[in-house]
């Protein structure tokens, strides 16, 4: 851009400026890694994808939530939930649209929409590493998937087990914390919290 001043039939010499137009962030929605209505003691992990060129702030219900500045989030409570995407390059922002967690009042065990939702036995809790899962045999669904989760919400382990009564799972190279185990068998989806203390 340039400017000229005139006055009193005088013209200025021309001065130059450059101006410079950043795109905005994209402007996402959140991925879901299972049903964001469940029974209360359970969690749905949103998420964004990894950008090293972007930094994240999760807001609840338009309050910012201490602590969470991923590019992921374990909700475990009802409210509307959405990421401000910072640009570390032009400082842009712009949030993802929002996506709506319902928890309701029910037992693990009752039903909840879209989805079966039982109690997961695990112990010992707290465990200093081999965790034990009983997961009740399925000749529908012989195997079983078992997803790992800290307490922000982002995936540290997950692996396929082929069903039985007893199924062992080392989480030893976990460090200290309160973790979330996911194992789900066909349509039905069990979860407990397990607190690591080595």
């Amino acid at each position: 851009y340039s400017l000229v001043i005139t006055q009193n039939g005088c013209t200025s010499e021309p001065g130059t400026s450059q101006a410079t137009v950043y795109t905005l962030p994209p402007k996402y929605t959140l991925s879901k890694s299972g049903t964001t209505e469940f029974c209360s003691g359970l969690g749905v992990t949103l998420s964004v994808p990894a950008n090293q060129f972007f930094s994240y702030r999760w807001y609840k219900n338009n309050a910012v939530i201490n602590g969470a500045q991923s590019n992921s989030y374990y909700a475990t409570t009802s409210g509307d939930y959405y990421v401000m995407l910072t640009s570390v390059l032009s400082y842009c922002s712009n949030n993802s649209f929002v996506t709506t967690v319902t928890v309701y009042g029910c037992r693990a065990g009752d039903p909840a929409p879209d989805k079966v939702v039982e109690e997961l036995v695990l112990y010992p809790n707290p465990s200093s590493g081999e965790v034990i899962l009983e997961i009740p045999f399925d000749e529908m669904n012989p195997t079983s998937k078992i997803l790992i989760y800290d307490a922000t919400g982002k995936l540290v382990a997950d692996e396929t087990k082929s069903n039985s009564e007893v199924v062992k799972l080392d989480l030893s190279l976990l460090n200290n914390g309160i973790y979330f185990v996911r194992v789900i068998t066909g349509e039905v989806t069990a979860e407990k919290k397990i607190i690591i203390n080595k």
